[in-house]
């Protein structure tokens, strides 16, 4: 009998997988389900996925797990596993389609998913065709062929079988079918091929992961009804609760929409352009959960992604989105501060789904794969599902074919992005019943084939005069010069609410620590100090009582905060009006100044250079200039700010590289940039220190974990604790000769770095002997919230 896992039968995880994936399929819409052929592809890519563990070195192995000692290749089954797929499919004449679909399902279904050099690397490296031979040794193939229910192949692997088998992929299947796809095409196919690999993936590990009383209720929910009109209520209520002169102008936009919805009800990618404080996440919700009522009636009840750019903007979403979903909708927060407790989310009706007391390993599991109704992520989840080919995040790429996604603050995608995220979810809507909101205040246009789903929205912006920017950027100011003036104004400043926004963490620190010198409170926001300080920070401002605010970026965006002056170090002109969206955000005062200034450090290099890239501040130079050379003014008023957005996203589009290379690479199977360094670009050395003082029982926990002796459960144990860490950690660049130990001490678990006590305040973050700290010029900073 061969054996799958120490205590189960290959037999009977292959029937596991297989009856998982049928629930995975039919929990998704009944578009997706009518691709019978695709359905064909994940039933041979399951039967074959774990062929290789009929080898005599896995069996050994898995019948003695802790005491086997030997080489880990020979016991390896993923490569053995694909040669049995791909001899198959030579000998049997399978589609291309099919060659691929499942050769990297079963190669990839323990790391993820692999590069057209991952797979013909199984059939040509030399140490991998020995161990190939060694495995097809003594097979029993007709005890392998009952185990995972296909009739196979059998095969003996010697150099020349291997060989051959690497010139027909390569030329058949590589060279002459995948390449002459076109890059729209070859993308529409990877994705194809990536939901065949996602569902396996989820299946392979439900029933290990699930406790026997969770498996019943997995993927057996239609979803629980929403009565839209709690979204109602919660609007007009809030209406009621804070009155504001936007009020007509968010009733006229909330009409837009409705109309907009029922005009173009078919259509799947739309955009909604709106100016800041318009009541964004409320339309989108209304949007959202309105798709998925009607999704449901037809028998299905898709999740809804909510994805955001900033940790500052999320918190503020999901206490939204909880306040009028509460009791009727789980929500799932997935980003590096959420807590990893799924009983915290569930609502009040979970119980009549199974959902509610899950085993600790079924929690982690119900977690990894988003099972909630409402998902609360950031982009680099969202992308990582999207794009990624590790197997933790490829898991999670077919609930995004059927999902109802909202992407909000959609100018923080990079430009390198561009075209391959408009490639992706343009083909995404072929696979399901996929929809995507794409909201901004600056909306970028690279979704060229979306709807714009509130119609002329330009008008919305024409009737707003809450600030005019004042240029002052053309004369660039020294930083010392700056700190001068600013302490100067800040004595008229009693009575007001004033913020600076610095685009370096250094120079905002300078600002800082010079106002308080002076004897201001200020209130500070950097990347310097914890999401969990800052977080702190954020609700203070937002209690509205006079405050001097110094920030970088991260309170650029979707942060509802109301500040009667901001004057802000010189960027492109998307960060330019959503930095001014902060500032007389309700319109409840006559017109405010927003101040837009170009400082430089002491060698007269401008800080926007450290941080922004040149042709986006060589546009906004441009873009800004002409409107002075036509109208003969010095400030720009908040009703030209749609007229300058699109303008200089135009320019954008036309001279930055968008990224089509990757798209290509995407399309032919090729290794991608890592998401996260397209994402933030390319960083020098970073170090992480964790401020163990704001978390006084953390110490003990990771002392508690460190005692766990099992590896896995340890592993868990320290998930666990992520969101706790992560809120009070800081990543600092330092240079490569750094010595953290003179900072800091190794937890219990050896995974992190305790800062030791002085070096860090609340009030102005980690203050580390600057000669150890990379120069911000020299670094690649990125994005720095």
């Amino acid at each position: 009998m061969l054996n799958s896992h120490p205590e189960k039968t290959l037999k009977t995880h292959v029937a596991e997988v297989l009856e998982a994936a049928n629930r995975v399929w039919a929990s998704h819409s009944s578009r997706l389900r009518a691709n019978f052929e695709l359905y064909s592809t994940l039933e041979r890519a399951i039967a074959f996925h774990d062929v290789g563990k009929g080898s005599k070195h896995f069996q050994v192995y898995i019948k003695n797990v802790s005491g086997w000692r030997g080489n880990k290749k020979k016991k390896a089954h993923t490569p053995f596993s694909t040669v049995a797929a791909l001899h198959d499919a030579k000998c049997n004449g399978w589609t291309w389609t099919d060659v691929l679909a499942i050769s990297v399902a079963t190669a990839g279904h323990h790391s993820g998913f692999k590069t057209r050099h991952d797979l013909t690397r199984i059939l040509t490296d030399g140490e991998w065709q020995l161990i190939l031979e060694d495995q097809s040794r003594g097979i029993d193939w007709n005890g392998l062929c009952d185990a995972v229910n296909f009739p196979l192949s059998p095969f003996v692997s010697t150099l020349d079988f291997l060989d051959d088998l690497a010139e027909w992929f390569e030329g058949s299947i590589l060279e002459s079918s995948l390449d002459q796809l076109s890059v729209e095409d070859g993308v529409a196919f990877r994705l194809r091929c990536q939901l065949v690999h996602s569902i396996l993936l989820e299946a392979d590990k439900a029933y290990l992961k699930l406790d026997e009383a969770d498996r019943e209720p997995y993927r057996s929910s239609n979803g629980f009804s929403f009565d839209m009109q709690r979204l109602f209520d919660f609007t007009s209520n809030k209406s009621k609760d804070s009155p504001s002169p936007l009020d007509g102008l968010r009733q006229s936009a909330r009409q837009s929409l409705s109309a907009g919805m029922e005009c173009d009800a078919n259509d799947s990618i739309f955009t909604m352009t709106l100016p800041t404080g318009s009541g964004k996440t409320l339309l989108a919700a209304h949007w959202a959960l309105s798709q998925r009522e009607r999704f449901r009636s037809e028998n299905h009840t898709p999740p809804v992604i909510i994805v955001l750019p900033f940790l500052s903007v999320i918190e503020q979403t999901e206490k939204e989105y909880r306040a009028f979903l509460k009791g009727n909708l789980s929500v799932l927060p997935y980003h590096s501060l959420s807590v990893r407790d799924l009983e915290v989310t569930e609502p009040e009706n979970a119980l009549e789904s199974g959902g509610a007391n899950l085993g600790s390993e079924s929690v982690e599991f119900m977690l990894d794969i988003w099972d909630a109704d409402v998902i609360v992520t950031t982009f680099d989840q969202f992308l990582l599902a999207l794009l990624s080919p590790k197997a933790r995040y490829q898991m999670r790429f077919h609930s995004l074919c059927d999902a109802i996604v909202v992407m909000d603050e959609v100018q923080a995608l990079p430009t390198m992005l561009w075209d391959i995220v408009n490639q992706c979810l343009a083909k995404l809507v072929t696979l399901g019943n996929f929809r995507l909101l794409a909201m901004s205040a600056t909306q970028p246009g690279f979704l060229p084939a979306a709807t714009e789903i509130i119609e002329h929205p330009g008008r919305f912006y024409a009737s707003l005069a809450r600030y005019e920017l004042v240029l002052r950027h053309q004369d660039p100011i020294f930083l010392d010069d700056f700190i001068r003036e600013v302490v100067e104004r800040a004595k008229d400043w009693s009575n007001r609410r004033a913020m600076m926004v610095l685009n370096t963490r250094k120079s905002a620190r300078s600002v800082r620590d010079a106002l308080a010198k002076a004897g201001h409170e200020v209130i500070f926001l950097s990347a310097d100090v914890t999401p969990k300080d800052r977080l702190a920070s954020i609700n203070r401002i937002k209690e509205n009582l006079p405050c001097i605010v110094v920030a970088t970026q991260c309170i650029e965006a979707g942060v509802d905060i109301d500040m009667d002056l901001v004057i802000r170090d010189f960027a492109p002109i998307d960060s330019i009006v959503q930095v001014a969206g902060r500032c007389n955000r309700h319109a409840k005062r006559p017109t405010e100044r927003v101040e837009i200034v170009c400082l430089t450090d002491e060698r007269e290099r401008p800080f926007c250079q450290f941080i922004y890239d040149k042709v986006l501040l060589q546009e906004t130079r441009s873009v800004l200039d002409e409107y002075l050379g036509r109208q003969h003014l010095l400030s720009i008023p908040e009703s030209f700010v749609f007229e300058l957005t699109n303008d200089f996203y135009r320019r954008v589009r036309c001279k930055k590289d968008l990224g089509q290379s990757i798209t290509r690479a995407f399309s032919r199977w090729e290794e991608i940039p890592d998401i996260h360094e397209l994402l933030r670009g390319k960083k020098g050395k970073q170090h992480t220190f964790v401020v163990i003082e704001e978390d006084s029982g953390l110490s003990l926990e990771l002392q508690r974990v460190a005692m766990i002796e099992e590896r896995w459960s340890r592993k868990r144990a320290l998930r666990g604790l992520s969101g706790r860490l992560a809120s009070i950690s800081v990543a600092i660049y330092v240079k490569e000769d750094f010595q953290a130990e003179r900072y800091a001490t190794l937890d219990a678990t050896d995974n992190f770095w305790l800062l030791k006590p002085g070096f860090y305040e609340p009030e102005r973050g980690i203050d580390l002997d600057p000669k150890e700290l990379a120069d911000e010029s020299e670094a690649n900073w990125g994005t720095i919230f």
